[in-house]
């Protein structure tokens, strides 16, 4: 998958070229993030609102929450799958 741009908004020359080539030659913390991203998906997905949750009152709220924060997971796995 090639290296998202969000990286490198902004750049030019070396400088975007510096930070393609550090990005794309350690990977180490990529897989490690990408491990760590796939508990709080996975911690998330078990959340899940249970038909029994419809009767609070507040249940849209945290099913907005959650969708939320499986929004900004997906936005960091895309940042982090070079």
């Amino acid at each position: 998958m090639p290296l998202s741009s969000d990286w490198t908004a902004g750049k030019k020359g070396k400088d975007k070229e510096d930070i393609e080539y550090v990005l794309k030659n350690n990977q180490r913390p990529f897989k490690t993030l990408s491990e760590i991203v796939t508990r709080y998906e996975e911690e998330e997905a078990r959340a899940e609102i249970t038909t029994s949750q419809y009767d609070n009152p507040s249940w849209a709220y945290k099913q907005a929450d959650r969708n939320g924060a499986m929004r900004v997971l997906k936005k960091i796995r895309s940042l982090i799958t070079v």
